[in-house]
């Protein structure tokens, strides 16, 4: 039907994602045309509560799908890798915001929010197959809503970036939650770094902070009591193994108490956590502090418009070191 390099030239991708090929074939076999026409979108924006100018976008860009069967089929292929394509055949999905140029001749980056929205009768079962009560239900609802704005709201994008739309999909399957500030993700296979640190085999979750969050001391507390109350009852984790709850992230970084005040909210969220281990990780202090993607030419022009960016500015510039922090949440 159509060629990797030719969809992928129509995108302006910079080369063939490697899980479009391994994908591709899967994708061809139960592609239809009409696939869209199997959503009910009007009843999917209102379920979300999505607010009328996306709603209005993302019409424009149905009819454009349906009038571009090159588009129609990327977006059907990528729905394949993002919700049904094993790990092994996805694993550079969080590459394909690396293509400079995408979308610069067609397409947009609202094809991304539909595909996400897309999963909306996966998500459905899948918040009933968990057990989620009506509280849950209604952050579910928050967190796709909260991804198919976040972009536009702050980087003024038309559409979502894919790592947006891939980290996302955790709400679509099911195996992460929102509670309070934060996102608890359960990895059913567990997490390779995490297991030296493990006695048996857990289940462990995965906290996760929004880049928006406010870590008021009040509001982390009261997230992790329920989480650590709720998630065991909605994956029915046995009491006698029960879940462990971890993070890796900048936040934890052992750095950062040479940069903050004593009463920092961050320095707080750390107390929360006995620290395993760490990693040199300087981008995501970029990503997190400047809102970089990679490093300037010089870092000497990184901003400093915060007192946190003035002190990792420093260490940046000077080559000191800036870890990531893995850690365990603490009784």
């Amino acid at each position: 039907m159509y060629q990797l390099q030719e969809l992928a030239d129509y995108v302006s991708f910079d080369r063939i994602p490697l899980s479009w090929e391994h994908c591709l074939a899967d994708a061809l076999d139960s592609y239809d045309p009409n696939w869209l026409e199997s959503l009910p979108f009007d009843e999917i924006m209102t379920f979300y509560e999505l607010e009328e100018p996306l709603c209005r976008r993302l019409s424009r860009e149905i009819q454009t799908l349906r009038s571009d069967e090159k588009l129609n089929f990327l977006c059907w292929l990528w729905r394949q890798i993002l919700f049904f394509a094993p790990e092994a055949d996805c694993g550079d999905i969080w590459t394909w915001d690396s293509h400079s140029s995408a979308f610069s001749s067609h397409g947009s980056p609202v094809m991304a929010t539909l595909v996400l929205l897309s999963g909306y009768p996966i998500h459905q079962k899948n918040m009933e197959k968990y057990h989620f009560d009506e509280a849950q239900i209604r952050m579910q609802k928050y967190g796709i809503r909260y991804y198919c704005t976040w972009d536009g709201e702050k980087h003024g994008t038309d559409g979502m970036r894919f790592r947006q739309m891939i980290f996302s999909s955790g709400l679509i399957s099911g195996l992460m939650t929102w509670h309070g500030c934060l996102q608890f993700e359960w990895v059913p296979g567990g997490l390779a770094v995490l297991k030296p640190f493990l006695t048996g085999n857990p289940p462990v979750i995965f906290v996760h902070i929004p880049e928006d969050g406010p870590l008021d001391e009040t509001i982390v507390s009261s997230s992790l009591k329920t989480a650590t109350e709720w998630i065991p009852k909605y994956y029915s984790f046995s009491a006698e193994q029960p879940p462990v709850f971890f993070t890796q992230s900048w936040l934890l970084s052992p750095q950062l108490r040479d940069c903050l005040p004593a009463d920092s909210r961050i320095l707080s969220f750390q107390k929360h956590f006995k620290l395993l281990d760490v990693e040199e990780c300087p981008k995501d202090f970029l990503y997190f502090v400047f809102d970089l993607s990679e490093a300037p030419q010089s870092l000497e022009s990184l901003p400093e418009n915060t007192s946190l960016q003035k002190e990792i500015k420093k260490r940046l510039v000077n080559g000191l070191p800036l870890e990531r922090g893995l850690g365990i949440l603490q009784d």
